[in-house]
């Protein structure tokens, strides 16, 4: 059986040609009429929609987010997670209604139990434009404290990406009701992720009246910042998209770990001398990729956007039809989210201490004691689970779903900050390489990136499980 990419590639050419047929008998019969009188269908409009939006729209709008999240403050990983999921929601809920063959999300994301719908009746929506509305107006409400520099960022791509398509389609009737239907749907998006939880999470990032259990084991403040609050101890809490609403670690619970102790000889003491060890054997290249995989908030887009980064790339390397991209941002964003619900969720109820911590307490007190020598530096949260594992394992088993295992390609993401590409032949390869980057960071036990990665896979299946994107009525 053909892999997905090659199955879509062959159907672009196909509807290349078909469209191309369709648009002069169009504009043939269409002379003198402003409104064409007719239901939505799947090739969207009259000019080739898997040309042109299929690796252009999409790409285009989340690579402004990546400088939305990577520009304003107080986007950290799970606040960052969150707008990927709902503008990955958006773009495909604002599309749907154009694909007979897609179903839409309303009743099977939680919470969300009804969007405005396009009034369809003897009228037609130029469904690109639509998108483009939507996020417009969904970015200006998540980023509302963004730097006006990236305000103007959301306001151009938005009047280029309108521009464009009014030059390119007959009726000024079609474009504007798309855009008065974006506009209204991309509204109502801001008003469902308003009473998740998480909305202006950014501005509280530590709240001071949180205060952990005194126990032995607990988390303590750790260098070089000793924030003497964890950060966002209660995100845990927030509404997600799939996983089981008040109860996120609903059959995903990684459990408990080895029992606290500073005996040497104990399972949990020898978890915090191997990285210990590990640590102090990483050498230069073992450093570059973990710096690689760094992915620092404030620095870059964050993890999530480093993601979102590699699935544009992949998406410019062939001609996509719309539903596809917007299939697989919701995908991802739906992942990114939860993943960062469900992980801050087993934080919070094993709120372990990091390595950094035990090792200067029970195996060396000089351990990054004048100065951080770790590779990376230790997150202000408790060390159970590996969020950045949860999130990587989740992604790419939805990425290797759409795009096979076996795919060749080079990320490069960081190429502007003068960082070398790095190629890949297999989404393995990629996983492999952040779990490894994990493992020699300093940061985590490795029972806690096991665990991260049982995680990852299970919340993947069960968005597989739980959300069924085809409609199948239209089969």
């Amino acid at each position: 059986m053909a892999s997905p990419i090659v199955q879509h590639s062959i159907f672009y050419r196909l509807l290349q040609y078909t469209t191309y047929v369709l648009l002069l008998a169009v504009a043939y019969y269409q002379t003198g009429c402003s409104d064409p009188v007719v239901e939505p269908d799947a090739s969207l409009t009259y000019y080739d929609a898997a040309d042109y939006d299929g690796d252009r729209l999409a790409t285009d709008w989340f690579d402004v987010m990546n400088d939305c999240v990577r520009l304003t403050p107080g986007f950290t990983d799970p606040v960052a997670a969150r707008a990927y999921g709902y503008a990955g929601i958006t773009f495909y809920e604002s599309v749907v209604y154009g694909f007979p063959d897609n179903k839409s999300l309303v009743g099977q994301i939680n919470g969300l139990t009804s969007v405005p719908r396009p009034d369809t009746t003897n009228k037609r929506f130029q469904w690109s434009v639509v998108a483009n509305a939507a996020m417009a107006e969904l970015l200006r409400g998540l980023f509302a404290n963004a730097p006006s520099a990236v305000k103007k960022k959301i306001d151009s791509l938005e009047k280029k990406n309108l521009d464009e398509r009014r030059a390119l389609v007959f009726e000024d009737a079609m474009v504007d009701r798309s855009v008065e239907y974006g506009k209204k749907f991309g509204a109502a998006m801001l008003e469902f992720a308003k009473d998740d939880g998480g909305d202006n999470a950014d501005k509280n990032l530590f709240p001071t009246d949180y205060k952990l259990p005194d126990t032995k084991g607990t988390w303590v403040p750790t260098p070089p910042d000793n924030k003497t609050t964890p950060m966002l101890p209660t995100w845990g809490n927030n509404r997600p998209f799939v996983l089981t609403t008040n109860n996120p670690l609903d059959g995903i619970d990684p459990g408990a770990f080895p029992d606290f102790s500073t005996d040497k000889n104990s399972a949990f003491y020898q978890a915090a001398n191997a990285v210990y060890t590990k640590v102090k054997s990483v050498k230069q290249d073992k450093r570059f990729v973990i710096n690689y995989w760094k992915d620092t908030e404030g620095e870059t887009a964050t993890q999530a956007g480093h993601i979102i980064s590699i699935v544009n790339q992949l998406l410019r390397t062939n001609k996509f039809r719309l539903d596809f991209t917007a299939k697989l941002y919701a995908q991802l964003g739906i992942a990114m989210n939860d993943g960062c619900i469900a992980c801050w969720s087993a934080k919070y109820k094993y709120p372990l201490m990091r390595p950094i911590t035990y090792i200067q307490q029970n195996i060396d007190k000089s351990w990054n004691n004048t100065t951080i020598t770790d590779p990376m530096i230790t997150p202000p949260t408790p060390e159970y689970i590996s969020g950045q594992t949860l999130q990587a394992i989740a992604c790419f088993d939805i990425i290797r779903n759409a795009f096979g295992e076996a795919y060749f390609f080079v990320d490069r993401t960081y190429v502007p900050k003068g960082v070398p590409e790095r190629e890949y032949s297999t989404f393995s390869k990629v996983t492999a390489e952040i779990i490894s980057a994990q493992e020699y960071s300093g940061i985590h036990y490795k029972f806690s990136i096991d665990a991260a990665q049982t995680m990852g896979h299970a919340i993947a299946t069960s968005i597989n499980t739980k959300i069924k994107f085809e409609n199948p009525q239209a089969q």
